[in-house]
Parts: structure tokens; C-alpha cells; sequence
């Protein structure tokens, strides 16, 4: 099934900008996908949670400067979605019901809002998401950093 709408979490960015193990696929991933859907994401929760990894990534010495990773995240195809009154509203309803953390039910709260497909690497929310949206709409990409590792 082809998602036209995908929305990303910002731990499968992470892993595309930080080298690690899992970069490519998470490259793959996104490239794969912007070919074929709209990437959209809520507007200053994924760069503030990328920003955050990266910081991390420089913290071990995993990235020598934070800005090629910021510019390449700045020309990745991503439409942003403004964090307003309904989404907050849903992803508060998203936290009760599964306990997510308020960051991970933003990003299902959106992708439940659009009837969209969800694709991260943090099992923690993938498992969330897929007590509102269905294991069908959420696409989890195992072994990768997600979670504390990449935000």
C-alpha cells in the first residue's frame, strides 16, 4: 500500500544525518518515501527534537559541526504543520489513551488527523501509535537509534 501522506518523526531524520550504523537505511527510507508521498511533520517540534540530536551526536563526537547536518535537514522535502489548538487537543486525547510522551503523541496525533502513515524508529511511539492509529498505518524501522539514541 502506498502512503500519500507520510508523517516522520524526527528520530528517523536523526539517524539520516548522524553517522551511524543505520544512516543508510534511514536515507533509503526517506528518499524512497519522498518520492512517492508528501513528508510532513509538525512545525518546530521535529527541528527542536533534531536540533537536539544532533547536539547529542556532537556531544560524542559522532558529528564534527552542527551546521552541514542543519543545512541538510533544512533542504530535506518536509511540509511542516503548524502545532495549533486541534492538533494539541488530539494529542492530548492520544497521551491519556496510550501514555505517550507529549513530543511522540504530537506526531501520531497528527498522523491520526491526516489519516496519514507514520514512520519512525522509536519503538516506544511506534507502539503507541499503534494502539489509535493501527499497526497497519504505522511503519516502525527496527534497529535503528529512535527513542534517547536519536532525540
Amino acid at each position: 500500500m502506498k502512503a500519500s501522506i507520510a508523517v516522520i518523526d524526527a528520530s528517523l531524520v536523526v539517524e539520516a544525518l548522524v553517522p551511524s550504523t543505520y544512516t543508510r537505511l534511514a536515507r533509503r527510507t526517506l528518499e524512497e518515501l519522498s518520492g512517492r508521498a508528501a513528508l510532513l511533520a509538525p512545525s518546530g517540534l521535529l527541528q527542536a527534537e533534531v536540533l537536539n540530536g544532533l547536539r547529542k551526536a556532537l556531544h560524542r563526537g559522532v558529528l564534527d559541526a552542527l551546521t552541514p547536518a542543519v543545512e541538510a535537514l533544512k533542504r530535506l522535502p518536509i511540509v511542516y504543520v503548524s502545532v495549533g489548538d486541534l492538533l494539541v487537543t488530539l494529542a492530548s486525547e492520544v497521551v491519556r489513551v496510550t501514555g505517550a510522551t507529549g513530543q511522540d503523541a504530537v506526531y501520531i496525533a497528527l498522523a491520526l488527523m491526516l489519516n496519514a502513515e507514520l514512520y519512525t524508529l522509536d519503538a516506544g511511539q511506534a507502539a503507541a501509535a499503534s494502539r489509535v492509529l493501527g499497526a497497519e498505518k504505522i511503519h516502525y524501522i527496527a534497529g535503528g537509534g529512535g527513542g534517547e539514541q536519536g532525540v
